[in-house]
């Protein structure tokens, strides 16, 4: 009886620290998909150490090992109850077919400080996908856009957020018209599936106040979106177009109003006070 207690209660120690052990990977599936022959292509994948201590992750590759380049590199450090992410980039050789190829990798985890009794830590596997085509296809994908109010010292902004969803390295222009003014600026080019946000100035002169601005983005001669935002020049400065003296014709005009509205009320006063007389 004695035996199966200790048997037990043993079992109930190993067990907590078997299942906290182990290997996760995100995504399962990579997927590089539309890509060109003689083009090289990355994407990223996360490991996750669910162990109490530092560990090297072992990346294996099945297949198309060639094509293949892990950033840092095969052996990956990762500590503990911590994760890591790789950079796997894809070399499509110029003489490839068109298709599908997939490719199984695997991730161990060896402790750092190797100790007596101590193996590799349960791994865990995934799987990358790479299909080629012949067709170079121009995509993109405008997440937001936003602008910022601007003043004397600083010009209003507008900031754009790209994805590039094609499979060619793109370099996108942006048009924004505000009124009859039109300014276009050609932006930084964007590697396939990457995203970036731009942040354009807008150089041109404009009014105080409230302003609407209509924004173009374009990827070559293809409009990928066109959206009416709004922004101000803030009050209390005088926009770069605003003259003196149109500063001057403002004021006088305001000065008008207010001597017509101290006549009437003159007037009025005038009036009532004689009813009562």
């Amino acid at each position: 009886m004695k035996r199966w207690i200790i048997t037990i209660s043993i079992l109930i120690l190993i067990i907590p620290l078997t299942n906290a052990a182990g290997i996760g990977i995100a995504p399962s599936t990579i997927e590089f998909i539309d890509v060109l022959r003689g083009s090289t292509y990355e994407k990223e994948f996360k490991i996750d150490n669910t162990a109490d201590e530092d560990i090297n992750a072992m990346i294996s590759i099945d297949e198309y090992e060639d094509w293949i380049t892990l950033v840092p590199g095969n052996s990956v450090p990762v500590s503990a109850r911590d994760s890591s992410m790789v950079k796997m980039m894809v070399d499509v050789p110029r003489d490839a077919r068109e298709g599908v190829y997939e490719t199984d990798m695997h991730v161990e985890g060896k402790p750092v400080e190797t100790r007596e009794g101590v193996g590799l830590i349960p791994g865990a596997g995934f799987k990358a996908v790479i299909r080629v085509t012949d067709e170079k296809i121009i995509e993109g994908y405008v997440d937001n856009i936003r602008t910022r109010d601007g003043n004397l010292e600083e010009k209003p902004k507008f900031l754009i957020t790209l994805l590039n969803k094609g499979n060619v390295e793109v370099t996108p222009n942006v048009e924004i018209l505000v009124g009859d003014d039109k300014m276009e600026e050609e932006l930084d080019s964007l590697l396939p599936w990457k995203s970036d946000t731009y942040t354009i100035e807008y150089d041109k002169e404009v009014f105080r106040g409230l302003q609407t601005a209509i924004v173009k983005v374009y990827l070559g001669k293809k409009l990928v979106t066109e959206k009416e935002v709004s922004f101000s020049m803030l009050e209390g400065e005088f926009a770069p177009d605003e003259t003196v003296e149109e500063s001057k014709t403002n004021i006088v005009v305001g000065i008008m109003i207010i001597a017509v509205i101290v006549v009437v009320g003159l007037i009025l006063y005038y009036v009532i006070t004689k009813k009562k007389k």
